[in-house]
């Protein structure tokens, strides 16, 4: 009897934690991988962007490379957005944002040179799209569960800065079921 009840009592449970909707307007509800719509990757590296994870579901090489070194902590990043701030900072009507953009792109290349340049990025990846809103989506629900999907995430926002600022929301205002 008491294994039936806690059954019951934990299936319960999961009904209201997934089914309960707050109606604060400020509460952002995160979407399960299962419940939103993500469109299919080009096939090849034709796409703007290449994913971090084969079409075999395995990371590629330059993810690969770029965690050991642990690039995905930031390091084309930071290295990049304090030289780009360094060069660009100090010049009259020109915002820190420009020295953040600069910084991002030698963040990048810097990123690059690291894995051994933009050859191995194509060559390890069999996957890409022409939208990071689409690729974020698709990343989030068919990835969320690999062990290295957050290095991955990291490692790949240091080759696509730009990533950084639209991941989150392509995912919460991804279409669902």
């Amino acid at each position: 009897m008491n294994k039936f009840f806690l059954q019951c009592f934990l299936i319960t449970l999961l009904i209201c934690i997934t089914s309960c909707k707050s109606n604060d307007a400020n509460t952002i509800l995160i979407p399960f991988p299962s419940e939103i719509l993500a469109k299919a990757p080009i096939e090849g590296t034709d796409g703007k962007y290449v994913l971090p994870y084969t079409s075999d579901g395995v990371l590629t090489e330059w993810v690969e490379i770029a965690i050991d070194a642990n690039i995905g902590e930031d390091l084309g990043g930071l290295v990049g957005s304090l030289l780009g701030r360094q060069l660009v900072g100090n010049v009259p009507f020109i915002g820190s944002t420009l020295g953040q953009n600069v910084g991002e792109n030698i963040g990048r290349a810097t990123a690059i040179n690291a894995i051994g340049g933009i050859e191995v990025l194509k060559e390890s990846s069999d996957l890409s799209f022409d939208s990071l809103e689409d690729m974020s989506r698709y990343l989030y629900k068919n990835h969320f569960s690999h062990p290295y999907y957050l290095p991955a995430i990291k490692a790949t926002m240091v080759f696509y800065p730009e990533l950084k600022g639209i991941y989150n929301e392509a995912i919460i205002n991804a279409p669902r079921w």
